[in-house]
This record gives C-alpha cells, structure tokens and sequence, in this order.
C-alpha cells in the first residue's frame, strides 16, 4: 500500500498541479471505515473529491477495486464517473511505478486492477447484482422497457375485467386530477402508472391504502392485477425491479454480493427516494457503516419518481443504523 502524503501529490500532480482546498484534502483522507456524509453543491469539486476518495481506497487503503461500489443517479454521471476514476487511476499507478519504491509496493501496483471498481445507477447495478450472485432456483431479472410494462398496465390493470370503463375508478381519478381527460385511457393509464411506482418507491401496503374507499380499492385492484401479471412471466418494471432487489438482499439471497463488498459510495443522494434509502442501509449494514453519501438539498430534481430531499436533511450518521 502507499502511504497518503505520495498518493496526494501524485493526485496534484495529475491535476496539473492543483492542490485540493482544506475541506476536499479532509474529504478525500477520511478513514473509509466510517460513514462519511458530504453536502456538495455546484463547483465544490464533488466529482473530484468522490474520485480521488476512491482512488485513496484503493492506493492507500488496498481496498480490492472489486470492493468497492459507486452509485449514482443518472447513467450519463455514472459513465463520467467511472472514466474519471479509470483515466485518474491509470495514470496514478503510472506515475507510482516510475517511483523507486520497495518491492512489496510494487508488487503491489502489479495486483490492481481498477476496471474491476463496480459503478453505475441503481436500476444497472440492481440488474447486475441479481444475474451475477443469485441463488440457485432464483430467476434472472426479466425488465420490461416502459413502453411494454405500460401496455402491459393496460391490457392486466385496465382491460380485465372492464375497469376502463368502471366508473368509480373515473371518478376517483377526477377527484385527484381534475375533470379535464379524467375519461381518458391515456389519463387513466398515467394516473395507475404513476401510482404504482409511487407505491413501490414508498413502499406502500397496499391493502392500508384502501381504507374502506371504493375508488381507491379500484385502483390497488388493478395494481394487484398488473403485478400478478409480471409475476406469472417473472418480470419486472423498473421500480419493482429495485424492491425485488431489497427483497433479496434482506432474505439473505445476495449474500455472495454482500460478501464481496467492502466500502459504498452514494452520489446525489438527495434524488433518494424510500425504497432506495432502505437499499442502501442493507448495504451500510453489511459492510459495518463503511458508506460515503454525497448531496446537496438545493439540488433536488427528482421528485417525481419518490424522491425526497428530507432523506437526505436527515440522513445524519450511518452509524445509527448498523
């Protein structure tokens, strides 16, 4: 392993001699045991920071690049992400092994391997985890795209058994939308979809939500009826997809996974909604709080898929969960 003072300045150094400010060297340095919580706004050199912090891992602490886990909220910054840390990597242990260092760390150098690091969005990773480390007897993911689950959540949720049609359920959708487009298929295909993703983000019991209402007990009908319909073709959508995942993860059917992993790293966790929350604290638990979260609660743009920045106001120390 390398000791942090040579590991930084190879860092300036690949940073065109750029020294990180006091907070950023703090952020970068901390103890990767410990749960680490970062709120990082435009500019803060947040990309920067979760970089080098995961080089640190694997430099300083010789942490496995295949123990390590990067998550974050878009593809198009999961794929930014992981070029940084390859092309920052590479040229990191280039620069170490024109070093006249002992043998022991150079033989060090020789076992890394940084394309193993395991980055992506949630929804990736969730697909992965479930193909590569399931148990015998447990199915791959089957995902349907959102234009097939949508016709899917028509044809199961809206065409059985007439419900297009049913009035109580075009009343209820008028009472919570508005009268404009309430008879509508397009509108009432919309209102269900976007309940039955709101119900496994929040991770709603569905039989409470009725509460003796005969529009709501309309609604959850068909929810029912759709999912049962993806269980007998043992598919998916992509927000049951990521609470089948918790599902495996807490029945013990991931532990192959969870085996392997030692340090997590969570980026824009202010687009976090329940469902995810409760992911990553499986997670935190499994590796004992070893967890970086980095956010910022003015930058919160996801609310419409679950996401609420209170998760992120309140996160507070992993520690109390593990």
């Amino acid at each position: 392993m390398i000791p942090f003072d040579l590991f930084y300045n190879i860092a300036v150094h690949i940073r065109g001699n750029k020294n990180l400010d006091k907070a950023q060297k703090e952020a970068v340095s901390f103890t990767f045991q410990d749960p680490l919580f970062l709120v990082a706004g435009p500019g803060s050199g947040k990309t920067t920071v979760l970089t080098l912090r995961i080089l640190k891992f694997i430099f300083v602490d010789g942490i496995d690049p295949k123990e390590i886990v990067a998550t974050t909220f878009t593809k198009k910054a999961a794929a930014e992400l992981r070029s940084r840390i390859l092309s920052w990597g590479e040229l990191a242990k280039g620069q170490l092994e024109k070093r006249k260092l002992p043998s022991k760390q150079r033989f060090f150098l020789e076992t890394i391997d940084i394309n193993r690091i395991t980055t992506g969005t949630l929804d990736s990773l969730a697909e992965t985890i479930m193909r590569d480390h399931r148990m015998m007897g447990d199915s791959p993911p089957i995902i349907l795209d959102q234009f097939l689950a949508d016709v899917r959540l028509a044809q199961r949720g809206l065409f059985d058994q007439g419900r297009y049609l049913d009035q109580t359920l075009e009343d209820y959708i008028r009472r919570i939308r508005g009268a404009y487009g309430a008879g509508r298929l397009a509108t009432k295909k919309a209102f269900l979809r976007g309940l039955q993703d709101r119900f496994a983000q929040n991770q709603v019991n569905l039989k409470s939500f009725t509460k003796g209402n005969a529009g709501r007990q309309k609604v959850v009908e068909a929810i029912e009826s759709y999912r049962e319909s993806l269980k007998e073709d043992e598919a998916l959508d992509f927000a049951l997809l990521e609470e089948e995942l918790l599902t495996r993860l807490r029945t013990g059917r991931l532990n192959s996974f969870m085996e392997t992993m030692k340090v997590l790293l969570v980026d824009e966790y202010q687009d976090t909604n329940y469902l995810q929350e409760q992911i990553y604290f499986v997670l935190a638990r499994a590796i004992r709080g070893a967890i970086t979260v980095v956010g910022d609660d003015d930058q919160s743009l996801y609310r419409f898929r679950g996401a609420t920045v209170d998760l992120f106001r309140e996160f507070g120390s992993v520690k109390s969960i593990v």
